[in-house]
């Protein structure tokens, strides 16, 4: 069954266990006790609770079936799911359209989480470790690779899939261990291609978020760039899970030279649907389960009304197509095949239709052709899950900056105390060189003076975020990313400035809305975006185009322990080593976000947003016990953050694997404890947030288990609203809105 969707009976079944049973309103409510109508009753508040829930979720509901909802943050490379990945395209697009993919051993390493060090690709040590990991328990070595070069050692995909539907043989129950490996390529998963718990995921990646987490991006940059197709197939599928969600405005972050290479760019747009060929009516249930590729049982009574052709294909695809959908239907396939076929293929195919007693809910969609109309995409001929436009539906890119791309690490000067930034080496720890510098008071008062510890922090803060410091910290060079930025302005002005010379572009006249600072936080606050440089070339695409905006992530990756106030604020007691550092990354955050925020409120026209937000911000929710520099920093920033609604990108399910120890719910410092009152305390401060995915696919983001139908964006909001975290439809209001998004009101 497609991810998401059910039977109609199903919901039927669900509708009735929500709303309970068919005349239950009318009931007598029996008499209660005295202790039932105690406020603080257990029962009583149970029961309240559940009544404001249920409005609460048929509310979402509203928003999801008039596709009202947005997702702000989420990663394009980082969405799709190991079932996607594995079976529909690697043992799936990739096969059927003879894609010569092959797998680098040095990737399987990385993907596969082994060592690799220094050591050649062609070695033999590397070569034995991915025999032993792939080949273990078969009969296969590497000698059974048809043309395989010792000089230039590469897994062909067929072979790849050919191993893993023999090893299914073996395992007829569950996956076998070839076949589980290759799913962590792709997602978070067990040794058994599972689902782990929290446990697993912090033990393995908590510290280490960078090299193991880009792991699960590698394969993925393998495929795409054997078989560029699979970014468009990548971008259908997951617009066609946000459309089933009801999110009508997606802005995905994606590489910065991806956006600015023009084929990458036409794959990710003009290349993801084949027009407005289909033309749905209906709405609501019976129009989401065809969205997706299945027909819904309304669907299936109206049959062909359902459907506007508007496509045709050559002789050859229109052989091929016939024999994959008679395949199909002979199977009785819940999938929609791809392609369209004329009149006299849909006239033999729906006898078989009428042989099984007509369409029936799962059937494939099979569309007639009208005559004269282009076939695209191409890719439409080997997938066999492709998904409609919803017409309601924009989506936009931002331009990826990560933090770490060529970045030097500050240190103290061992001779005479000041700073010095080398390249960062092999053996070197960003956290642990962050935290020496937050440590040294002898070394931080020869710089600033004498003054408190948390003085001296906020001084070095401020220091870190000065443009001559910024210079050193992100060295300018071929590969620096201010070298990166400027061929971004450039890009941008030639693909959007001069067709709109005279005026401004609007949203629909633009893919790329604006730019994001990516990477590991862990040890790295540091954002090239302060640079008043940077801050030039920002507000010189704003003259492009005005909605033009910065998203930086910042307050996600930090080390903080439950411990820390006990410790910190005892009578006399100095700052701790681990506050310590928190308080320098989070003061070098709030310094360097004021800097971009004041740098484009400058040149912003009355009535415009400044359209600045900041992904995650978890961070930002600490409220210190005692005053100090560290606790007026972080009010004032909250009060910034009120005055230009900048908004927090809040990713729970993301938030919830990767943060070990929440800011706000006071909990031991035990792993898998879940951030529940992470959404509440945004309210209670009163700062602006929305409620976004992430990776959903990395971390997928499953339908929710009481409702069964929220997925994506809409299981993020429904599990708020279960955990009692979005109360009020105000609230729920605010964590959905659009008016965040880099578009302007013409969009």
């Amino acid at each position: 069954m497609v991810r998401g969707s059910s039977s109609l009976s199903e919901k039927k079944s669900a509708k009735k266990a929500h709303n309970g049973p068919k005349g239950s309103q009318a009931k007598k409510v029996p008499t209660r006790s005295n202790d039932d109508d105690h406020p603080s009753s257990p029962s009583r508040a149970t029961k309240e609770a559940t009544v404001s829930k249920r409005e609460l979720v048929q509310k979402l509901d509203e928003l999801i079936s008039t596709d009202s909802l947005v997702d702000l943050h989420t990663h394009l490379m980082g969405m799709g799911n190991a079932d996607f990945w594995v079976t529909k395209i690697v043992e799936g697009y990739l096969l059927r359209s003879s894609s010569e993919v092959k797998y680098k051993f040095s990737d399987i390493c990385e993907a596969s989480q082994l060592t690799i060090g220094n050591l050649p690709a062609q070695s033999e040590w590397l070569q034995s470790m991915v025999e032993s990991r792939l080949f273990d328990g078969s009969a296969y070595t590497l000698s059974n690779i048809p043309g395989f070069d010792p000089a230039d050692p590469c897994l062909p995909n067929e072979f790849l899939v050919t191993m893993m539907h023999e090893e299914d043989d073996r395992y007829p129950q569950r996956d076998g261990p070839l076949r589980s490996l290759v799913r962590n390529w792709f997602e978070f998963l067990d040794s058994n291609g599972n689902r782990p718990d929290q446990n697993a995921i912090l033990d393995t990646y908590r510290g280490k978020f960078t090299p193991k987490f880009s792991a699960r991006f590698k394969m993925r940059d393998v495929i795409i760039e054997q078989a560029p197709d699979v970014l468009s197939i990548l971008t259908n599928h997951v617009l066609g899970n946000y459309s089933y969600a009801g999110a009508n405005y997606v802005e995905f972050s994606v590489s910065t030279k991806d956006i600015m290479n023009y084929d990458k760019r036409r794959l990710m747009t003009e290349n993801v649907f084949s027009g407005d060929y289909f033309r749905r009516v209906g709405s609501g249930a019976s129009r989401r389960n065809s969205a997706v590729g299945v027909m819904s049982e309304t669907a299936a009574a109206s049959n062909a009304d359902t459907i506007e052709p508007h496509l045709d294909m050559d002789d050859e695809d229109r052989n091929m197509v016939i024999s994959v959908a008679a395949a199909d239907l002979e199977r009785g396939s819940t999938v929609l095949n791809p392609p369209e076929l004329e009149e006299g293929v849909v006239s033999r195919l729906s006898t078989t239709q009428t042989q099984r007693g007509g369409p029936r809910p799962g059937d494939p969609i099979i569309p007639s052709v009208r005559k004269g109309s282009s076939f695209r995409p191409a890719w439409r001929k080997f997938y066999r899950d492709y998904r409609d436009k919803n017409d309601r539906q924009m989506w936009k890119f931002l331009a990826a900056f990560p933090r770490t791309r060529g970045v030097h690490l500050p240190r103290w000067d061992p001779m005479d105390g000041r700073l010095l930034y080398e390249p960062r080496k092999p053996a070197d720890s960003p956290i642990d060189i962050l935290a020496t510098l937050a440590t040294d008071i002898a070394r931080l008062t020869h710089m600033f003076g004498e003054k408190s510890h948390e003085e001296l922090l906020d001084k070095l803060a401020a220091h870190l975020c000065e443009d001559e410091a910024l210079i050193h910290l992100f060295p300018k060079g071929d590969t620096s990313c201010f070298d990166l930025m400027a061929k971004f302005k450039e890009s941008y002005r030639q693909n959007f400035g001069e067709q709109t010379a005279k005026k401004p572009a609007t949203s629909s006249q633009v893919c790329v809305v604006g730019i994001d600072c990516v990477g590991d936080e862990f040890g790295h606050p540091y954002c090239m975006f302060a640079h008043s440089e940077f801050i030039g070339l920002i507000n010189e695409c704003r003259e492009i185009y005005p909605h033009f905006g910065v998203r930086i992530h910042a307050g996600e990756g930090l080390m903080r322990h439950s411990t820390f106030d006990e410790l910190c604020y005892a009578d006399g007691a100095p700052l701790t080593a681990p506050h310590a550092t928190f308080m320098l990354h989070v003061l070098i955050l709030i310094k360097s976000i004021t800097k971009v925020i004041e740098g484009i409120a400058q040149r912003t026209l009355d009535g415009h947003r400044i359209s600045v937000r900041i992904g995650h911000g978890i961070a930002f929710l600490y409220q210190p016990k005692k005053d100090g520099p560290f606790k007026t920093a972080l009010d004032n920033f909250r009060a910034l953050l009120r005055q230009h609604d900048i908004v927090c990108e809040l990713n729970p399910t993301s938030n919830h694997m990767l943060l070990q120890h929440s800011f706000t719910d006071g909990s031991s410092g035990q792993a898998g404890v879940k951030n529940i009152r992470t959404l509440r305390s945004f309210f209670e401060l009163k700062l602006p947030v929305i409620l976004c995915t992430d990776d959903d696919g990395i971390w997928d983001i499953r339908p929710c288990a009481k409702h069964g139908s929220h997925i994506s964006v809409a299981r993020e909001l429904c599990d708020a609203i279960e955990n009692g975290d979005i109360r009020t439809e105000e609230e729920l209001a605010h964590v959905t809105r659009r008016s965040c998004a880099f578009i302007g009101e013409d969009a």
